[in-house]
């Protein structure tokens, strides 16, 4: 008798299981899997840019003028920066090397040299960097016969 029950049980649970292996229930559709936090940063847009802040570098060195605008937007804890600088030299006469030179900070540590030289019509170059910390500017003019003269520094971005 043991024995009977034994092998029914067996032959029920081999019957289960086949029932469950069927092809109806092996293409059953499974739901998605919800989105991690991980991925959802990852997937996440930087944020909408700030407004301009317009600025120039007047008064500087005579024949050069700088002005440019800068404007910042945040993803995740950390800032990207737009700076556009525009550079022309306004001795029409005498034309020298008119430049906007500076310096680039990041974050955590580092800085890096920048400039832009410009001819009589506007020259303008934009930076857009993750990590800028602060931009400072100043106006050079080079003379052929002469040293180079510079404006005081100013800091056009400050993150």
């Amino acid at each position: 008798m043991r024995r009977t029950l034994t092998t029914l049980s067996l032959g029920a649970a081999a019957a289960a299981s086949l029932a469950l292996a069927t092809p109806a229930n092996a293409a059953a559709p499974t739901a998605p899997a919800a989105p991690t936090a991980d991925t959802a940063q990852a997937a996440a847009k930087p944020g909408p840019w700030s407004k301009w802040k317009h600025w120039s570098l007047q008064p500087g060195v005579g024949g050069v003028e700088v002005k440019g605008k800068s404007r910042w937007r945040k993803q995740n804890g950390a800032k990207q920066a737009e700076i556009q600088v525009s550079v022309r030299d306004t001795n029409l006469k005498n034309s020298k090397n008119a430049c906007a030179k500076g310096i680039k900070y990041y974050k955590p540590v580092g800085n890096r040299s920048f400039s832009a030289c410009g001819g009589k019509k506007w020259k303008t170059v934009t930076i857009r960097e993750w990590g800028l910390d602060k931009v400072n500017l100043w106006e050079c003019v080079d003379n052929a016969w002469s040293r180079e003269k510079c404006s005081k520094s100013k800091t056009v971005y400050d993150g």
